[in-house]
């Protein structure tokens, strides 16, 4: 990247990698190659740049950022005691998000929440974007009990979401436990590495847990999901790939999210010529 690039035809080439100073609202960072240190009061915690350069621009504001920030953080931590809580793959939440044509993710954190969302909150609290009556995609165990209370009655009165939750009943039970009381329907059981390495957050790692994870699906009684629909999404969580595939797409506030890792920093995804890439590291040839 030219730092201060002159107004002359040059150039300046860099021989040791830099880093760049990406604090915001009062909480100290620094993005090196494509990962951000952040300094809290509770000690230093790295993330991914591009996950760091989405929160400062969406979400909370300048004024409550820091200290929403830090609760997102304990949130997080306290997300991963429970030993049901997952955070499952992009591809499959883009996938579900798409039979409902479902711009909303319920659960998780702003940490975590994949970027393919328009709008992200939990229970009753906007984690980014506004709100909008659009179908939802709920991650169930990336609530508590009370924030599970707050979207029910809208969730017994409305037909546009999928719910993903750790299995509320024997899988052989004659009637499985629903996520919420009235007009619900399981549509799937099924294991798979369908969840991100616990702790991937902070690295921003795309692997996936070497374990499977029991997983169900559901929706309202009167959603009218085609089988085939259903079957694709079954087969996806059954994946034995050891990685997310998070491809770049223009959905949700993705632009942001992409704009914020080392091509996107520096403006190559809108560079309107044509790119040439080589291995840069030193070395014998």
């Amino acid at each position: 990247m030219v730092r201060q690039p002159p107004k002359v035809g040059a150039i300046r080439f860099h021989h040791e990698p830099e880093s760049s100073n990406t604090s915001h609202a009062d909480v100290t960072a620094t993005t090196f190659q494509g990962t951000t240190s952040v300094t809290t009061c509770r000690g230093p915690y790295q993330l991914e740049g591009a996950r760091w350069h989405l929160l400062t621009k969406v979400f909370s504001n300048p004024e409550s950022f820091k200290c929403d920030f830090h609760s997102e953080i304990l949130l997080l931590e306290r997300l991963y005691e429970n030993p049901k809580y997952r955070s499952f793959s992009w591809q499959i939440l883009r996938k579900a998000s798409k039979f409902l044509g479902a711009k909303t993710y319920i659960g998780e954190t702003g940490l975590t929440t994949p970027p393919v969302f328009s709008n992200a909150r939990r229970g009753t609290k906007t984690m980014w974007v506004m709100l909008d009556d659009s179908p939802v995609t709920i991650n169930w165990n990336g609530l508590d009990p009370t924030e599970q209370a707050e979207i029910t009655p809208t969730l017994e009165t409305s037909n546009n979401w999928i719910i993903f939750t750790h299995p509320l009943g024997a899988e052989d039970a004659a009637t499985p436990t629903p996520p919420i009381a009235k007009g619900t329907q399981r549509i799937l059981h099924t294991k798979g590495k369908a969840g991100r390495e616990r702790g991937w957050w902070r690295t921003g790692t795309d692997k996936l847990a070497s374990y499977g994870l029991e997983t169900e699906v559901w929706n309202s009684q009167n959603s009218t999901i085609p089988d085939s629909n259903i079957i694709a999404l079954g087969a996806l969580l059954q994946t034995k790939s050891e990685k997310d595939l998070p491809d770049m797409r223009s959905e949700g506030v993705e632009p942001i999210y992409w704009a914020g890792t080392e091509s996107g920093l520096m403006e190559i995804y809108n560079f309107p010529g044509v790119i040439y890439a080589t291995d840069g590291s030193k070395g014998s040839t």
